[in-house]
């Protein structure tokens, strides 16, 4: 489909909701839970360019085994125990060390105004997640011009994911 199809399609469909309580629950379907926000350093927050430490209001971690089989790169599936550690065992470093070897995914949700999902940032080897995320959460700065790189990544997830 070229990106003019795609385009026709994206303006006739009804737009995704980037509610707090949508996203939530969307994440919730791949099992994620809440760990506190804390969990990843203040000061690696504000060394990440994709992030925004005054909006961040959740954090959110994947270990169950047969959810990361689902999102997670192809090289990092089928890696390890059937399931990890619960919340309350995840430390920074071993945040790190699931991140790096497909074993856990970390989603940081940023929210300018308290009810909608401004922002997020995917740490791990999880694509699928990120791409799938993006259909509901586009990036602020995107505009809708058929010529720009970042809106035909957009279109290509909106796609991807079955929503043209």
């Amino acid at each position: 489909m070229t990106y003019e199809e795609m385009f026709e399609r994206y303006n006739k469909m009804k737009r995704l909701s980037n509610d707090r309580d949508n996203i939530e629950a969307l994440l919730k379907q791949y099992k994620a839970y809440e760990i506190p926000v804390r969990s990843i350093h203040q000061v690696d927050y504000r060394n990440d360019e994709e992030v925004d430490p005054q909006y961040i209001y959740k954090l959110f971690h994947i270990s169950d085994k047969h959810a990361l089989n689902k999102i997670i790169d192809a090289g990092y599936k089928n890696k390890g125990e059937d399931t990890y550690s619960t919340e309350s065992e995840l430390t920074y470093r071993s945040l790190i060390g699931r991140h790096n070897s497909g074993r856990g995914v970390t989603i940081v949700l940023e929210s300018k105004d308290g009810k909608k999902v401004s922002n997020f940032k995917v740490y791990g080897q999880a694509q699928k997640l990120s791409e799938l995320l993006l259909c509901y959460i586009p990036f602020e700065t995107m505009t809708e011009d058929i010529q720009s790189s970042d809106f035909q990544y957009f279109l290509d997830c909106l796609d991807g994911n079955g929503f043209l």
